[in-house]
C-alpha cells in the first residue's frame, strides 16, 4: 500500500474535451498528493475523478490506499471491493483487501463452500458476461453449421459430424452457464458497515430484537432493500436488518454521505 498506480485516460472516449481535461488534472493532482503524503487531498481528487464518470479498478485501488493511510478502514474496504466489482481477479486489490480485513474487529468465519462450487465461480469470473455471451453465440453458430452439414452429408460422414455437433453444443451450454453465473455475481450487491457499531435487528425497525452486532469495515451481502433498512447476510450465514444510513453500497459513490 506504499504506492499508487498511474492511470492513463487518453485512450478513453469521453463526452467532451473539458471533461477529459478535468479528469486528467484531478488524477495528476491525486497522484502528486499521494506521493507527498497528502492522503486527504489525494482522496478528494480520486472522488472527483469518480464523480466525473471515470470508473476503473486502479482509481478504486489508489483511493483505498489513501483511505487506509488515514486509518479509514471502512472506506478502504469499500474502495477495494468496489474495484473488485470491475476486476474480480485483481491481485493487488485482493491482497490489500485481505490486509485491511485482517485488522477488523469482526472475525467472521465463512460457511464452508463445496470445492466444485468455488471452482465454478472462479471459472465463471475468468471472463465478463459479455465475453461469455459472444462465445456462446459463436459456438451455437458452429453447431448450426454442423446441423446443416449433417442434413447434407453422406451417411459415412454423419458420425463425425454428430460428434462435432455434440462438442459444440456442450461448449455452448457451458459458456452460457458461465455467463449466467458471472452475470449473477456481477449484479449481486454488498454493503460495508460505516458505523463504529451497528446492531443488527430481527425486523426492519428499532424496536425489534437485536440479533448480533457488526463493526466498522465489515461487509455483507444484500438480500432486501427498503427505504430505511437493508436485510443482509454475513459470511457465516447469519441474516438480519441494518439501518441504511449506517452502511454504504459497494460500487456506489453517491450512496451515503461520509
Amino acid at each position: 500500500m506504499n504506492h499508487c498506480k498511474s492511470i492513463a485516460v487518453w485512450f478513453v472516449l469521453l463526452s467532451t474535451v473539458v471533461c477529459a481535461s478535468d479528469i486528467e488534472q484531478a488524477l495528476s493532482s491525486a497522484e502528486s498528493a499521494y506521493r507527498n503524503g497528502e492522503y486527504s487531498v489525494a482522496e478528494d481528487n480520486y472522488y472527483q475523478v469518480l464523480n466525473n464518470g471515470f470508473v476503473s479498478e486502479d482509481v478504486f485501488y489508489n483511493l483505498g490506499n489513501a483511505h487506509y493511510k488515514q486509518g479509514e478502514v471502512a472506506q478502504a474496504v469499500w474502495a477495494y471491493k468496489s474495484g473488485l466489482k470491475i476486476a474480480p481477479d485483481n491481485e493487488d486489490l485482493l491482497y490489500n483487501l485481505q490486509v485491511v480485513e485482517s485488522e477488523l474487529v469482526d472475525a467472521i468465519t465463512p460457511l464452508p463452500q463445496f470445492f466444485l462450487s468455488a471452482w465454478w465461480q472462479h471459472f465463471a469470473l475468468l471472463n465478463s458476461p459479455t465475453v461469455w455471451g459472444v462465445l456462446t453465440i459463436l459456438f451455437m453458430w458452429f453447431l448450426a453449421m454442423c446441423i446443416w452439414k449433417l442434413l447434407t452429408a453422406k451417411p459415412a460422414g454423419k458420425q463425425r459430424i454428430l460428434f462435432g455437433a455434440g462438442g459444440f453444443l456442450c461448449c455452448a451450454l457451458v459458456f452460457f452457464a458461465a455467463g449466467s453465473t458471472a452475470s449473477s455475481i456481477a449484479s449481486s450487491q454488498e454493503i460495508v458497515v460505516f458505523a463504529a457499531t451497528s446492531h443488527i435487528k430481527s425486523e426492519p425497525n428499532q424496536n425489534s430484537s437485536t440479533l448480533f452486532s457488526l463493526h466498522e469495515g465489515t461487509s455483507a451481502e444484500v438480500l432486501t432493500m427498503e427505504t430505511d433498512w437493508i436485510e443482509i447476510k454475513i459470511a457465516d450465514g447469519n441474516v438480519g436488518w441494518i439501518p441504511r444510513n449506517q452502511v454504504k453500497l459497494v460500487g456506489q459513490v453517491h450512496q451515503v454521505d461520509d
